[in-house]
């Protein structure tokens, strides 16, 4: 089934659940206050995710105007200044370092729900 992304090179940023989970843990140990990002170091497209699915299934996305709308189909930048938590003493982790690996578990999850 055909799916539609108008901009697949924005880049977008993501937080993994354990860091997540980490930032937090840290942050409530902090004496430092008022508001302050967290994502993973790096961003990510739906190109480059397309890529590392049709690298991993030989699958080749279907994209149309007229399909369904995509997750994650933004028009515009989505990262995050992480200059706060940085300046804090908090270091992230770099979203290259996870991503692949999660939508690897999602392909096998996707490709046994179909055998």
């Amino acid at each position: 089934e055909p799916i539609q992304v108008g901009k697949p090179d924005v880049p977008l940023s993501f937080i993994q659940e354990e860091e997540a989970g980490r930032f937090l843990a840290w942050l409530a140990e902090q004496r430092e206050t008022g508001p302050v990002n967290a994502q993973s170091m790096g961003t990510v497209t739906a190109r480059d995710i397309f890529r590392h699915i049709e690298k991993k299934t030989g699958k080749t996305p279907l994209l149309s105007e007229e399909g369904e709308n995509a997750p994650f189909n933004f028009q515009e930048e989505l990262s995050l200044s992480l200059e706060r938590a940085k300046g804090w003493g908090f270091s992230f982790g770099g979203l290259k370092d996870w991503m692949a690996g999660l939508l690897d578990e999602y392909i096998e999850f996707v490709s046994k729900q179909q055998s």
